[in-house]
């Protein structure tokens, strides 16, 4: 029995040629005399049997440590390492062939120099190992060649933009590529284009953006500014508490400053509330140094108030609003509905002239008059409707009396105007 398990354990440990060896051991004539009889023999027949079929069981294990799945060589050739182990012991691998080079073998490492990639692109390496027992394994690995550098460029933002938020989005332009970092943060990449969100610290920053195809790099860089303080507060102001206009509106501003990225530009906008946009909506002044606008073609309605926003914007985009304290539209003018004397009349020297007026206002408002002869104001305004004049020597010719009403907001009514005629009384007898 002892020889038995030996002989067993030798066919266990054998392959292909060998194991026929071990059969021929058993049936020598020292086994035949040890085993005598035929159900014995049988036995030690089908141990044999299985001793063979167990034999040579175990295909190679292989590993390929270099290079990687999916790795981009930029070159024509690529070395190619690897591990190789049978279960039966190292002494049973017959060959490792690579690509149909064969490899050098080493223990359990395999190695072949300078394989060649013959496509730009993919590349399929194809390792297989071989053992006595003619066991074949076989692993693959892909490969892309990339022999043309990366190209990069940055679209945005443009080389020394001044931005306003600590954070920015800079996108651009790549071929070639397997990655981008942008200041050692990782890009997404759409196609040939590239974006990524950074940080940004006050002042001056270099961008700079890398592409890499595993083999070679290219980058780019731009300078850009971050000014993290709007432009400095200043005044706005209209034409005093109301306006009788109904489609323009003038109104001032002082100047406001920025120390870093300057002022770039100012914008106005009229609305019914501060900051409001309702008439018109943000507009860019085109002469800011003027400090002054006329806005026209507005449609202002009557007894609103309105408000006038002026916008600084600096180079950064950060922006400062004022707002005027607001005017009011008064848009129905008082009428006058008569004046006396009529157009024409006569008068003599030393006669006492009375005027006389009537007006009306649509709001219903309270009426002051002022009466004028030529340029000289006969009576200022005030609630009477009347005046008085005497008329002394130099009033002697054709005059012209006026008068003018408005109401209680200031809105006045065109001067209504006659001429009369002043003559010398005449000597009697």
């Amino acid at each position: 029995m002892k020889t038995l398990k030996t002989l067993i354990n030798k066919m266990m440990s054998l392959r292909g040629s060998r194991a026929a060896v071990a059969i021929s051991e058993i049936a020598s004539p020292a086994v035949r005399n040890d085993k005598n009889n035929a159900i014995k023999r049988w036995r030690l027949g089908l141990v044999v049997v299985m001793a063979m079929l167990l034999v040579g069981c175990n295909p190679p294990k292989v590993t390929v440590t270099s290079p990687t799945e999916g790795q981009v060589v930029a070159d024509v050739m690529v070395d190619v390492l690897g591990t190789v182990t049978d279960a039966q012991g190292q002494q049973d691998i017959v060959a490792v062939i690579v690509n149909e080079t064969t490899a050098v073998i080493n223990g359990q490492q395999f190695s072949v120099e300078n394989l060649p990639l013959l496509n730009e692109g993919e590349n399929t390496i194809q390792v297989q190992a071989k053992d006595k027992s003619n066991n074949v394994t076989t692993v693959t690995v892909t490969v892309i060649r990339q022999l043309d550098a990366p190209t990069i460029s940055i679209t945005s933002p443009t080389d020394g933009t001044w931005v306003g938020q600590g954070q920015v989005t800079v996108t651009g332009n790549v071929t070639d590529a397997t990655s981008v970092t942008v200041n050692g943060q990782s890009a997404s990449i759409n196609g040939n284009t590239f974006s990524a969100t950074i940080n940004v610290i006050a002042g001056q920053n270099t961008i700079t953006a890398v592409a890499s195809n595993g083999g070679q790099t290219a980058q780019a860089s731009i300078q850009l500014f971050y000014d993290n303080t709007p432009p400095t507060v200043f005044v706005v102001s209209d034409d005093g508490d109301l306006t009788h206009s109904s489609d323009t509106l003038h109104f001032a501003w002082t100047t406001s400053t920025d120390g870093e990225s300057g002022i770039d530009h100012y914008e106005y906008a009229i609305g019914t509330s501060e900051g409001g946009t309702s008439v018109r909506d943000f507009t860019t002044i085109a002469n800011p140094e003027a400090g002054e606008l006329t806005a026209t073609g507005l449609a202002l309605f009557h007894n609103l108030t309105y408000y006038v926003t002026v916008r600084a914007v600096n180079g950064a985009s950060l922006m400062t609003d004022r707002y005027s304290d607001g005017i009011q539209t008064n848009l129905n003018i008082p009428t006058l509905l008569s004046f006396i004397p009529d157009d024409l009349a006569r008068f003599e020297i030393g006669e006492d002239l009375m005027l006389e007026a009537e007006g009306q206002d649509a709001d219903g408002d309270a009426l002051q008059y002022q009466f004028k002869i030529d340029d000289d104001i006969v009576s200022a305004y005030s609630s009477d409707s009347t005046a008085s004049l005497e008329l002394d020597p130099s009033y002697f010719g054709r005059r012209t009396l006026s008068v003018t009403v408005r109401d209680s907001f200031g809105s006045e009514s065109q001067p209504t105007a006659h001429e009369v005629f002043i003559f010398r009384k005449p000597i009697e007898g």
